[in-house]
Order: structure tokens, then C-alpha cells, then sequence
């Protein structure tokens, strides 16, 4: 399961704090859900960010080449 895929099923189940803390042992179980979480909006975040700087690169190696710069 990819990030974008984990982090769209963690938000529909849209799950309370509350509910895991009742039972006590999940609480960890609760974490650990929302470590990854975390985790993998920052993937998205920097994934994205890095096909920015590639396109970016792109684009000014393709004016280079055209004599534009």
C-alpha cells in the first residue's frame, strides 16, 4: 500500500483518540497509527516537493539548450 493509499484509508476511518484510550492497550496501537500517519503525509509533502525541483531543472536544462539562458 502506497502512502497516499494508507493515509486516505487512516482518514476515512476517521478514528477518536477516545475510543483507544478506553481500552488502554490499543492506546499504543492508536500511536503508532498516527506516527505513520505523520509519515506519510511527509512522503506525499516531499514527493511532491521533489518533482517541483525535477521539473524546475528540467525546464531550465531544456532553456539552456535552446539558448534561452
Amino acid at each position: 500500500m502506497e502512502n497516499l493509499e494508507y493515509l486516505e484509508k487512516v482518514k476515512k476511518e476517521n478514528v477518536d483518540y477516545k475510543v483507544f484510550k478506553e481500552v488502554g492497550e490499543h492506546e499504543i496501537e492508536y500511536r503508532k497509527m498516527k506516527a505513520l500517519e505523520i509519515i506519510a503525509e511527509e512522503q506525499i509533502n516531499n514527493n511532491s516537493t521533489l518533482w517541483t525541483v525535477v521539473t524546475t531543472l528540467e525546464n531550465i536544462g531544456t532553456a539552456i539548450r535552446q539558448g534561452g539562458l
